[in-house]
């Protein structure tokens, strides 16, 4: 699950309800994050207790709670708060109040090691240090250039903090380094090989999507494929913010809160990325080296049926337009708190993008379409 702030924590719960509405949830195996991915995420596992809940428990108690915690409350509201009381951590590690806002404000709390163990989390990060993707998961800490610790304990709080640390925005989190436990690992097996000694006593981590905004590399290697023998089907959910064309006055600054937008080489740079992994992994779904299919923010289910070469104009579904589509596209990256109406717009889009890529190009697996209008009325129902 990509990065994107809100827009994306919003988006993701979409696609999650698209798999909880068919029953798959209890199928999911890894989950890698980045972001705003990170945030859905979280909110998922505080709402379970710190599990994977049942595709019924998502529906039913945990989609409801995620609601409320991104329409009723303001993560970037409480950490500005936080941050007026200490004026000097405008020049510090803004990023740990990011992670108090979180287990203050959204009740995530708890430690890694304390969620269950399937399925694996990761959670992506990029280390200031060592320039490289730092994770996060129930069982490890750590990057391949710094080497990974299983004994160090870390808050959900704090790993989420930083892979959502957005650089202009939320500044860094400083995690403080415990001497032992380091070791160096198997690529292929997540083991451990040999003890190390870490090169520093403190690491700055800064939002996983200056690294890679799409959450892959743990879970998918180009040359190598899906790297959990567990796994076999890969779907990306990609809600990534689109470059803009206009750019407000001064290329710098916009007409709406917060009023600042990222630097714009920061933004053409991650777009660049971001399109090259996609390729990667298109490329690989296409020549049948990879079972999966990206969810992509920004595209309507009626241009999805158009690319898939089906219409299902005849059975009276109707989409969210393409108006309404380009207004959840547009929705800022940030942590603001939300408006019903975006956040319903964004969770339907990431439903119904969900739904008609999954059955427009994994038929075999999603052979029955989902409309958001049948799934309104059970929720109705209930």
């Amino acid at each position: 699950m990509s990065g994107g702030g809100v827009r994306a924590t919003a988006f993701h719960l979409g696609l999650l309800l698209r798999l909880a509405a068919e029953g798959r949830l209890e199928r999911v195996r890894i989950v890698s994050s980045v972001s705003g991915g990170s945030l859905a995420a979280a909110l998922v596992y505080s709402a379970a207790g710190l599990a994977w809940p049942s595709s019924g428990a998502f529906i039913e108690n945990v989609l409801p709670r995620a609601r409320y915690a991104l329409v009723e409350q303001s993560l970037q509201g409480a950490a500005v708060r936080r941050m007026l009381l200490r004026p000097w951590s405008l020049f510090g590690s803004r990023g740990d109040l990011l992670a108090q806002a979180l287990e203050e404000v959204w009740l995530i709390r708890g430690s890694l090691k304390e969620l269950a163990a399937s399925p694996r989390w990761f959670i992506n990060a990029t280390c200031y240090e060592t320039g490289s993707n730092w994770r996060f998961s129930q069982q490890h800490i750590g990057d391949w250039r710094f080497g990974h610790n299983f004994e160090q304990a870390a808050s959900i709080a704090t790993a989420v903090a930083a892979s959502a640390a957005i650089p202009y925005m939320a500044g860094f989190v400083h995690l403080p380094i415990q001497p032992e436990g380091w070791f160096s690992i198997d690529p292929a097996t997540d083991e451990p090989r040999q003890p190390i000694t870490p090169i520093r006593d403190a690491v700055r981590l800064w939002d996983g999507g200056v690294y890679e905004n799409l959450g892959m590399e743990p879970v998918y290697k180009p040359q190598r494929g899906m790297v959990s023998a567990t796994a076999s089907l890969l779907i990306v959910g990609d809600a990534s913010a689109h470059l803009q064309d206009h750019l407000g006055p001064s290329g710098m600054f916009t007409w709406s809160y917060p009023f600042i937008r990222p630097p714009r080489l920061f933004d053409i740079t991650s777009e660049q990325t971001r399109a090259l992994r996609s390729r990667l992994l298109i490329d690989a779904i296409v020549d049948g080296r990879l079972r999966g299919s990206i969810v992509r923010l920004g595209r309507s289910a009626a241009y999805i049926d158009k690319q898939a070469r089906r219409d299902r104009s005849s059975s009276g579904a109707v989409f969210l337009s393409e108006a309404e589509v380009s207004a959840a596209a547009r929705y800022p990256t940030n942590a603001t708190r939300m408006t019903p109406v975006s956040f319903e717009r964004l969770l339907r889009h990431g439903f119904e993008t969900a739904d008609a890529t999954l059955t427009g190009y994994l038929t075999q697996e999603f052979p029955r379409s989902m409309l958001w209008a049948d799934l309104s009325r059970q929720f109705a129902e209930a």
